[in-house]
């Protein structure tokens, strides 16, 4: 399951579809196994990918973001999504418990230091493992900058209906009809409906509203290849645990803590008409974060599998690398090791 490619998008790839070159389940505790991927060059720059949601799985198209002759991509399905397990389980499952997660993998596979990119809440997870960690981070790529901040979270509450409103009736018409300001309360309730109908269909409406809002020019094919009835539980039922907790960080934290990674290379790539996370955050964190890259990918919205962002991302990731060069990457370990 993945996203559509279009014609348009197909064209803007550098790199043919990839596949991992090996997979494999990871424990990490608490009863949590992550399904980890690993592709491109057996020892380039290592890089790990974190995936957006919180709630949504690893997308495979995104491997073609990065030059498989020179990069080592790391890919995992969070806790609770995809191929992850127990699928959708909220227990023992933050924002820190993935950042202690992409620790765990990073001893594992031998990496001394990594350059960590994400999407939209991948990027908050970024920041937030970059801020605990920063002489592990050898650079940092965020594209679809999510802080976490008061103002983000009213947009995503008041915006995103704006931008969207024939999405956002239709997904009101089935959850909470005439009640547009009931509508998350009803969602919450409804998930835990002894009604397995019930759960479903309000899963469905809550994914397929926040993925209408993802595309800039989203069509029935693109959304119909992303709604399947596990993904969607998984993504309504984590979303909603981790809106209900801040995203399990203080306020403002991220901007914050910043003053523990202004020495870390870091690019910022944001859509232009991105609805789910605008231009204006990306725009903040560069006046706090002077030393910090930001680039605007022009026509382009919230997906990776738009061609702008396609573009942006690609370049991006190949000037990071020249910049980190001189940067030890992994350690001497003739095989994957345990965490202690």
């Amino acid at each position: 399951m993945g996203i559509k490619i279009n014609e348009r998008s197909e064209q803007a790839y550098v790199f043919p579809p990839i596949a991992p070159v090996s997979a494999e389940h990871v424990e990490v505790g608490d009863g949590h196994m992550l399904w980890v991927e690993r592709s491109g060059a057996a020892a380039g720059f290592p890089i790990i990918a974190l995936h957006g949601g919180p709630g949504v799985p690893l997308e495979p198209a995104d491997r073609r973001l990065f030059n498989p002759a020179l990069f080592t991509l790391f890919q995992f399905d969070q806790r609770g999504v995809g191929r992850s397990t127990p699928h959708a389980q909220t227990k023992a499952n933050s924002l820190w418990h993935t950042v202690a997660d992409l620790e765990h993998l990073r001893i594992r596979y031998g990496i001394e230091r990594w350059i960590v990119t994400g999407h939209s809440f991948g990027t908050t997870i970024a920041l937030a493992y970059a801020q605990k960690y920063p002489d592990r981070c050898a650079g940092l790529l965020l594209r679809g900058l999510y802080l976490s901040t008061k103002e983000e979270r009213d947009w995503a509450l008041i915006g995103w209906r704006m931008m969207w409103p024939e999405a956002w009736a239709d997904a009101v018409a089935q959850i909470s009809p005439g009640a547009p300001d009931a509508y998350y309360d009803a969602i919450g309730m409804q998930l835990v409906d002894p009604d397995p109908a019930i759960r479903a269909k309000a899963a469905k409406a809550f994914s397929k509203f926040e993925l209408s809002c993802c595309f800039a020019d989203p069509t029935q094919d693109n959304l119909d290849a992303m709604l399947h009835p596990t993904s969607n539980w998984a993504n309504a039922v984590i979303a909603m645990h981790y809106g209900q907790h801040g995203h399990f960080l203080e306020p403002d934290q991220l901007i914050r803590d910043l003053y523990r990674i202004r020495s870390i290379p870091a690019i910022v790539v944001n859509g232009r008409n991105d609805v789910v996370t605008p231009p204006g955050p990306a725009w903040r964190l560069k006046t706090l974060w002077p030393e910090l890259e930001l680039r605007f990918a022009t026509l382009a919205g919230h997906l990776s599998t738009e061609a702008g962002n396609i573009v942006a991302v690609t370049k991006a990731a190949d000037d990071l690398a020249a910049r980190v060069t001189d940067q030890t990457f992994w350690m001497p370990l003739a095989a994957p090791q345990a965490t202690p």
